[in-house]
């Protein structure tokens, strides 16, 4: 690059973080074999390194360039009328370069997405995705002067409920729950259809919110009907519901609802036994800076809890590497038992993970 020898590089082997950074870089003195490059990669026949990528900064950019994907030349060649040859060429190659800039996000994307399915770890979830405007807009990117984590709270809101949505199963696959008293299923349209990742942001930002949600309608009325309905085997029914809010789990639903998850749990429990099913755990990512507090119990059954957002977390949340044993313990007697989904146990399965292994404690 330092030495403008663009036709050397080969576009196949540039890491996933240079991809992204310097898109526009290979595109201005490059353009033709760039976009042949793009090309083989939509058509599967080369491939573009993504896996690596944080999944808001690239639904970020996603949304920047999706303006450049619905605009067509105002123009129809220079010959037929009198224009401003200057002003619309570099029209035209403002909205060529945004427009590629999009094709090599949603490619990267694309790619994103494959290395998480391939794992397999994450197809058994659905997210709640909290839309509502204390979490920010769209409109806006990273704050000024921070750090890639530090931003409006929409963006990881919307980046990780569409992994989860992408990579679950039929008839949960492309799929949300609205973050509201009367929350609801949104089914996305599926990637065969090929909408792109700017477009499917927007769509899910047009979505109901609410000050607060219904985990007994989530819990009884959404998830197990649809289930029955479509005939969901035990081994591929949601196991998780992940919620992405800037509230505490406290604030999220009313005191009531609070009060009736707790007494209902063997409710809601004989629910899902009746219709062959385990009750799905609600793990509860307060994405907020601003909250250090812990509103959730250890003991709390059915809950985890998540709070901030930062690199750990997020690898956490998506590191497919380690193999995850199942959430069982041995008894005195010797046999496997099924684990409480607690906060107190999910904070024990994180920290006994291989990669604190060189951890010590010093007294």
């Amino acid at each position: 690059m330092s030495i403008n020898r663009w036709s050397e590089i080969a576009y196949s082997r540039v890491p996933s973080v240079c991809m992204h950074t310097n898109k526009e870089k290979f595109f201005t003195p490059d353009a033709e074999r760039f976009l042949r490059y793009l090309t083989d990669v939509e058509s599967g026949e080369k491939q573009i390194s993504g896996a690596t990528l944080l999944p808001h900064l690239l639904v970020m950019q996603a949304v920047e360039f999706a303006p450049a994907q619905r605009e067509t030349p105002t123009w129809d060649g220079f010959e037929k009328r009198e224009v401003d040859l200057i002003g619309d060429a570099m029209r035209e190659r403002k909205r060529k370069l945004g427009e590629t800039q999009a094709r090599v996000v949603d490619a990267q994307w694309a790619t994103l997405l494959a290395r998480l399915r391939e794992a397999g770890e994450l197809d058994n979830c659905i997210a709640i995705c909290d839309v509502s405007v204390s979490m920010g807009s769209i409109w806006e990117t990273t704050l000024p002067d921070k750090s890639p984590f530090e931003v409006n709270l929409i963006w990881p809101a919307l980046s990780l409920s569409l992994v989860l949505a992408r990579l679950a199963k039929p008839p949960f696959a492309d799929s949300f729950i609205t973050f509201s008293s009367q929350p609801r299923v949104v089914v996305l349209d599926p990637a065969s259809k090929k909408v792109s990742l700017g477009a499917t942001i927007q769509a899910m930002m047009h979505s109901d919110w609410g000050f607060n949600t219904d985990f007994n309608a989530v819990f009884l009325k959404l998830i197990p009907p649809l289930a029955v309905k479509n005939k969901v085997p035990e081994d591929q029914m949601i196991k998780r519901v992940f919620v992405f809010s800037d509230m505490q789990f406290d604030d999220a639903s009313t005191e009531d609802d609070l009060v009736n998850w707790k007494m209902n749990y063997d409710v809601v429990e004989r629910a899902y036994q009746e219709a062959g099913y385990e009750v799905p755990g609600i793990v509860y990512w307060n994405l907020s800076r601003e909250s250090i507090t812990a509103p959730v119990t250890g003991e709390r059954e059915g809950v985890a809890l998540l709070s901030g957002y930062s690199p750990s977390l997020l690898k956490v949340f998506m590191d497919v590497e380690e193999e995850e044993e199942d959430f069982e313990v041995v008894d005195n007697s010797g046999e496997k038992v099924k684990q409480k989904f607690t906060p107190e146990e999910i904070m024990r399965k994180v920290l006994g993970r291989r990669s604190y292994n060189g951890l010590v404690v010093v007294d």
